[in-house]
């Protein structure tokens, strides 16, 4: 038996899991600071799983243009139900996904003009963290960050792989999978050593932020958990 039992329905499902834990965490305990803590750590698995399917699909998606209208639509029906019934505006996490997958459909054209064209949504990204603002989204430019990890990460696993093989199959196999979720790690480390060292001089500049990079920092357990994705889609309803 392979020790990659995990497909995409099943990261879907843990995602979905751990983000209501958070949910229940931040609503419901408050103002009990141990459960607090516990329901925000398991939550944190949440996001960077999101991010790692929201890669994946840019690059597997048969209709990468349709995938991100979806998620756009269905980010403005959140909050204008927000703004209706919440009388409130704070951003959704699906802009910090469509924003994300935007920048890898502009890098992954072949015209280098569509590629410099990546730097427009990767600094609307920025600015979200910004309190003068008035567009948000959840996890702001540092949510973009993840998300180019697992990119970035599966760009240099591609490129490395076909400089040790001529076999072409070779990028499907675990040796790909492997390397590829290593260097996801290794960049997901640093990326939590520098938000979390420099997390007081974060605040003081993204001056729209609410991330607590402390308590961020223990996603970098979710990487592990997709160690065991196999690269197959699995359960679907179409």
């Amino acid at each position: 038996m392979s020790s990659r039992f995990l497909n995409s329905f099943h990261l879907k499902m843990i995602a979905m899991i751990t983000m209501v834990i958070d949910h229940i965490g931040a609503y419901f305990f408050i103002n009990n600071n141990s459960l607090y803590l516990v329901f925000r750590y398991i939550g944190r698995l949440s996001f960077p799983i999101f991010a790692f399917l929201i890669t994946e699909g840019m690059f597997y998606s048969k209709n990468t243009k349709k995938y991100l209208l979806r998620l756009f639509i269905l980010d403005l029906i959140i909050n204008l139900g927000s703004l209706l019934f919440l009388k409130e505006y704070t951003g959704s996490v699906l802009l910090t996904f469509v924003i994300g997958g935007l920048i890898i459909f502009l890098l992954e054209k072949q015209q280098f003009f569509y590629k410099i064209l990546a730097i427009i949504p990767l600094g609307f990204g920025f600015l979200t963290s910004f309190s003068f603002f008035p567009i948000k989204m959840t996890y702001g430019f540092y949510g973009l960050c993840i998300i180019l990890v697992f990119y970035l990460s599966k760009k240099l696993a591609y490129f490395l792989a076909n400089q040790n093989s001529n076999n072409r199959e070779l990028i499907n196999n675990d040796y790909f999978r492997t390397l590829y979720i290593s260097i996801s790690l290794s960049f997901y480390i640093v990326l939590s050593l520098i938000t979390t060292y420099f997390a007081n001089d974060f605040h003081s500049f993204f001056t729209g932020s609410q991330m607590s990079y402390g308590i961020q920092s223990f996603s970098i357990i979710s990487v592990i958990i997709l160690f065991f994705y196999n690269g197959k889609k699995g359960y679907t309803s179409k």
